[in-house]
């Protein structure tokens, strides 16, 4: 009977304990105590990642930033050389630095002349077969347009900013053709006898293109007086020649 009791008054006093009655509380919050830790360490080691792959994107977007003006300025300097071939269809383009042809653009029978623009993004060419001008882009190489001139064109000049390319058109035509080029057609169409090349100022000019005038048939000898160059406008609206110097 003792046994009984005793064992009765320690089931009673572990009933009665405190910290018994309270573990199974304290365990839960123990638990959770310790989930929170453990996911706040994920969040931090999960922000931390993103905060490292977020500078390292930053790094990489300044070095390309970096080195755009770079290639930009490179290929800005890149002489190439287009020759035309007036005995073939095509136009050879050459790149300066290596001495090494990089593509043969075709471009149509009789190629006259090839000018460019300032900035070397678009070049023009004369073809006398077709009395057409074509637009080049340089940077692919390819045509990217014709334009119908009347007759048969000799070597053409553009203005710096490529807005007007000048070409002179041979007998019987006997006259100078300014195309604008932003709307790919003729504006404007001064007479001028025999004229034979038309070229840029050294340095180039928005506003003057000269053009050579042969004031003679092409079986009659070479007259120095009468030979000349004019100085044109290239405004469209007002385009006339301003003044004429001798040869």
């Amino acid at each position: 009977m003792p046994q009984k009791t005793g064992k009765k008054r320690v089931q009673r006093s572990r009933a009665r304990d405190p910290v018994s009655c309270q573990w199974p509380r304290l365990r839960n919050t123990l638990g959770r105590a310790a989930i929170a830790m453990l996911g706040r360490r994920f969040w931090l080691r999960k922000r931390k990642d993103r905060e490292v792959r977020l500078r390292k994107f930053i790094l990489l977007a300044v070095a390309c930033l970096l080195a755009l003006p770079f290639g930009v300025a490179q290929a800005a300097t890149r002489s190439i050389l287009y020759v035309a071939n007036s005995q073939g269809d095509d136009i050879t383009v050459i790149d300066l630095a290596t001495q090494k042809v990089m593509t043969t653009l075709k471009v149509g029978p009789i190629v006259h002349g090839v000018c460019a623009q300032g900035d070397g993004r678009k070049a023009f060419a004369t073809i006398e077969s077709e009395h057409s001008l074509k637009v080049i882009d340089t940077k692919t190489n390819t045509v990217t347009d014709t334009i119908a001139l009347g007759g048969q064109p000799n070597e053409c000049a553009a203005t710096t900013d490529g807005h007007y390319v000048v070409v002179p058109l041979l007998a019987p035509a006997n006259s100078v053709v300014i195309v604008d080029m932003t709307q790919k057609k003729i504006v404007k169409t001064l007479p001028l006898r025999h004229p034979h090349n038309c070229f840029a100022p050294e340095g180039g000019s928005n506003t003057v293109i000269y053009c050579e005038e042969r004031d003679r048939l092409p079986h009659q000898p070479h007259r120095p007086d009468k030979d000349g160059l004019y100085r044109l406008c290239e405004g469209c609206g007002r385009s006339a020649p301003l003044h004429r110097q001798r040869g």
